[in-house]
């Protein structure tokens, strides 16, 4: 609505200026001539226009820069914590790694131990030191 008068009100300061002949500019049927006070009324109407246009455009630069600032302050961020926890679970991968380690080594062991003592040499001697047993000297047969 805006754009539709002021194109108008330049139309008519074309033809107060002797673009052409008044009434018609391009094919277009204008309104009658302004006058000179009308001329300066329409200047000061596309002023006030170009100025809001270049407000307008110093607004969306403005606020196109400050979302490539908040996006870009996003993604370091991101970054930052992605390298984090890349960090952290590297650590916790390497306490685990210690742990199985540790674990394998006292499966090995309780594997030579059980061995040792299953052993007949071992269980007999576990039996006279321990339990104070010994073989006897007749072995009898009972009977049912």
């Amino acid at each position: 609505m805006l754009r539709s008068s002021l194109r108008q009100e330049a139309l008519q300061v074309r033809c107060a200026r002797g673009a052409r002949r008044c009434g018609e500019i391009r094919g277009r049927v204008a309104p009658p001539c302004a006058s000179s006070n009308g001329y300066s009324l329409v200047v000061e109407r596309m002023r006030k226009l170009d100025h809001l246009r270049g407000r307008t455009t110093q607004l969306y630069l403005k606020a196109g820069f400050v979302a490539l600032l908040c996006s870009a302050a996003v993604t370091g961020l991101s970054i930052v914590d992605g390298a984090q926890q890349m960090r952290r679970l590297y650590g916790e991968l390497g306490k685990m790694q210690q742990e199985h380690d540790a674990v394998l080594a006292e499966n090995s062991r309780l594997r030579l131990e059980r061995s040792s003592i299953s052993s007949l040499q071992a269980i007999e001697q576990i039996a006279n030191e321990q339990l104070q047993m010994q073989f006897p000297d007749q072995i009898e047969q009972v009977l049912p």
